[in-house]
């Protein structure tokens, strides 16, 4: 109900749509799809549910670097911390390892999410990230 709020809602929607628009989306975004459709967890928490797993396995190094100095810190941890600190969940009630081998070969077919990496991922690679959601 909060006017402000609206507006900084607004225009951090109107940022990542232009961000989106700019440069396309990776691994991250990938996977989040399948925990959204299937288990209704909203796409931004999904992203964030998996992204410091997607970080750590693309070793972007260089983008590491840059952001622990942005950040003071090791920025994996740094996401991580604000995922717990947020009430991102770490566990995923219902999902069953099936489930997992079912949504990494989804996402390792859909080359269009995948071509934005630094490398295309594995299938079990993809599977290991879901994994840790049991």
């Amino acid at each position: 109900p909060d006017r402000e709020s609206r507006l900084y809602m607004m225009l951090c929607s109107l940022i990542g749509g232009i961000a989106i628009n700019t440069v396309p989306t990776g691994l991250a975004h990938a996977m989040s799809y399948s925990l959204t459709s299937y288990f209704g967890i909203p796409h931004g928490i999904a992203v964030a549910m998996v992204l410091p797993y997607v970080m750590e396995l693309m070793n972007y190094e260089e983008k590491l670097q840059m952001n622990g100095k942005v950040v003071g810190g090791n920025a994996i941890e740094i996401i991580q911390k604000i995922n717990e600190s947020l009430g991102v969940p770490s566990h995923v009630e219902g999902l069953t390892e099936e489930l997992c081998e079912r949504f990494a070969e989804q996402v390792v077919q859909n080359k269009a999410k995948l071509r934005n990496n630094i490398r295309i991922p594995t299938f079990e690679e993809v599977k290991s990230i879901y994994m840790k959601f049991l």
